[in-house]
């Protein structure tokens, strides 16, 4: 297990609304127009396209409904929520949402435009009375996107409704931009407020190693951008004769080296 270093990421934050530690991200009332967000550009191709991730979310308080706010996603522009969804950007998120009386915990596929699915936390369905912290899984592979909120740190116990799937546009896609925040950035609903924290994200990447057997075959196992492990065989040099190239052979009578012949033995 190996956190994200929030400090090593860009912080967006022109309302003043984040507090940003090495370890955790916390999100103090946002509104619907703020554009707070803390990511990282992972280079062209650098997530996905199949992706695990963990991290730790506090619901911490909210007034007013629809001032939502991304703790994991994924996209291919840097840009807010709401531009995501006003473009039909690739990008992928799990998110708060608050609607008038209860937290929801939502998963958004943006380039589909609108299409979300979400499970309310609280009254009347099904967690009541709601949690205040979860250990969620955002899990992308081929055409779906899951999302697991545990309510314990083991990762052994999903409430009822706690499990979301959402099917995706496509399968094939990578991303860019990595965020451990992200905020709507929209214009309207400035006056309602959003706070979480948002902790110990782990993208469940393992270095590559390596494994020569001669002869016959490397086996390498590399890590995928974005934390999904993948496994490649390479071909190892053959030391076989038969991959060998020819010797080259003399057949006819070895030349005779005399001072009369050789200039170098006559001197």
């Amino acid at each position: 297990m190996s956190y994200e270093d929030f400090t090593t990421y860009t912080e967006a934050d022109p309302s003043g609304r984040l507090d940003v530690t090495a370890g955790k991200v916390d999100v103090n009332e946002v509104t619907g127009t703020d554009t707070a967000k803390v990511y990282k550009d992972r280079g062209e191709g650098g997530i996905g396209p199949d992706f695990e991730w963990d991290c730790k979310l506090s619901l911490v308080g909210y007034d007013g409904a629809y001032s939502q706010c991304a703790f994991m996603a994924a996209g291919q522009t840097e840009e807010t929520l709401y531009l995501w969804q006003q473009n039909y950007r690739t990008a992928l998120a799990a998110k708060v949402n608050p609607d008038p009386d209860y937290w929801r915990i939502v998963l958004h596929d943006y380039a589909s435009g609108n299409v979300e699915v979400y499970q309310v936390v609280g009254e009347p369905m099904p967690w009541d009375p709601p949690p205040d912290t979860f250990w969620p899984k955002l899990t992308r592979d081929g055409n779906y996107l899951y999302l697991d909120c545990y309510t314990d740190e083991e990762q052994t116990t999903i409430p009822d409704g706690g499990d979301l799937t959402l099917m995706l546009s496509s399968a094939v896609t990578t991303f860019r931009y990595l965020y451990a925040c992200n905020a709507y950035g929209g214009t309207t609903y400035g006056d309602r407020k959003t706070s979480i924290d948002v902790e110990n994200l782990d993208l469940n990447e393992t270095p590559a190693t390596t494994t020569t057997t001669m002869p016959g075959a490397t086996t390498t196992t590399s890590t995928a951008s974005g934390g999904r492990r993948l496994s490649a065989t390479k071909q190892a040099p053959c030391l076989n004769a038969a991959c060998l190239p020819p010797v080259l052979t003399h057949t006819g009578a070895a030349p005779v080296m005399s001072a009369a012949t050789d200039p170098i033995l006559s001197a």
